[in-house]
């Protein structure tokens, strides 16, 4: 419970600071992703919420509550599924539906999370300065890693929009 407490310390002071960045320089990061200005600035939040996500998940399967993983897994890709098709096929949205759907997703995962983390308790609501530090530490050599991850999955969109248009890259 503690190390739960100190180590949210680090995404939460991560997700204030890049959203005040990215509201302060949304023009580029728009230009960059061709998105509108709220997706632009809601980077930061999706970003945390994809952690809390594997965290939440993770610690679900190490409860050994296995049917509650898969059950949560399944549900959400096929809640995200259900949204990228309504959203791209059905408002023709693409680009930006693809982005919704994602986003939605993630905000209910959130609220799994949410409802999780306060049944197991595993918020102890104290921080400790050094172990937040120690935690810091620790994990610096894993923000390379899922950098190279991010990379290595995910600009094929770019190069598709780079090549074609953003349109085609909703529908991929």
């Amino acid at each position: 419970r503690t190390h739960f407490t100190n180590a949210w310390v680090i995404p939460a002071i991560s997700w204030a600071l890049l959203t005040f960045l990215f509201v302060i320089f949304y023009y580029f990061i728009q230009r960059l992703l061709k998105v509108n200005f709220f997706f632009a600035v809601t980077i930061p939040l999706s970003c945390f919420l994809i952690i809390l996500n594997d965290v939440i998940l993770n610690i679900t399967r190490n409860k050994s509550k296995h049917f509650l993983f898969a059950g949560f897994s399944i549900s959400k890709n096929l809640v995200e599924i259900g949204l990228t098709l309504f959203f791209i096929m059905g408002l023709g949205l693409a680009w930006q539906g693809r982005l919704a759907s994602a986003l939605v997703t993630l905000i209910l995962s959130g609220v799994f999370a949410k409802k999780k983390k306060k049944k197991w308790m595993l918020f102890k609501g104290e921080f400790d300065k050094s172990e937040v530090k120690q935690i810091f530490r620790s994990g610096l050599p894993f923000i390379p890693e899922r950098l190279s991850i991010f990379v290595l999955y995910y600009s094929d969109r770019f190069f598709i929009d780079f090549f074609k248009d953003t349109g085609d890259v909703g529908y991929y």
